[in-house]
């Protein structure tokens, strides 16, 4: 068998693929290649407008989402603003209740009514308002304040409260003061004792 072999070695030497059938086998490969390609390509347009779509759809759900909070908080301000007390008294609830971020406006309309509005049920209505943002530290001086220069001794407990829920130290001297004061009811001083011991304890 080896000598066979070695004598015909030349005949048996593998014959190369036909040309025909060579060129056959290329393009196939070339469609395959191609073929692979353009899913390729598919994938990433596909993935491409997805994107796309997610993005326009996130930007406009911000935007009516802004939208909506701002046609709300208008509608705040302006019951806020009514002639009526019950509509402050609403729009003050909704504000707390509903509305749930921190708008400089709305907040600066509610330390407006709680030093200027006529009456008294409103101003503790806001007090409860601004106790929403308890980090709030201008809220908690306005809070002090209002303590401060408060005649009505339903508004002046509602503050005395708020300020121990918040804790506020700050709020020391003016407890001080509040005992002191002749006019001031008994019952507004034996609060503010209670708070001002707390707060030293």
């Amino acid at each position: 068998m080896k000598k066979f072999i070695l004598k015909n070695k030349d005949k048996l030497d593998f014959e190369e693929m036909p040309n025909g059938n060579q060129s056959r086998f290329e393009k196939k490969i070339l469609e395959e290649l191609h073929q692979n390609s353009q899913s390729k390509n598919l994938k990433k347009m596909w993935f491409a407008a997805a994107s796309a779509i997610f993005f326009v759809g996130f930007i406009l759900f911000l935007w009516v989402n802004k939208n909506e909070d701002e046609v709300f908080a208008n509608k705040l301000l302006i019951g806020m603003k009514s002639q009526f007390p019950h509509e402050r008294i609403d729009a003050l609830y909704d504000y707390q209740e509903v509305f749930k971020k921190e708008d400089d406006r709305l907040v600066n309309a509610l330390f407006k009514i709680l030093r200027q509005d006529s009456n008294n049920n409103v101003k503790v209505a806001s007090i409860e308002a601004l106790l929403k943002f308890p980090n709030n530290d201008e809220m908690r001086l306005n809070l002090i304040e209002a303590l401060n220069n408060e005649k009505a001794p339903i508004v002046q407990l509602k503050l005395i409260d708020a300020l121990m829920q918040l804790n506020e130290a700050r709020a020391e001297n003016t407890l001080k003061n509040i005992i002191k004061r002749e006019e001031v009811f008994p019952k507004v001083k034996t609060n503010a004792s209670i708070v001002l011991t707390k707060l030293n304890s």
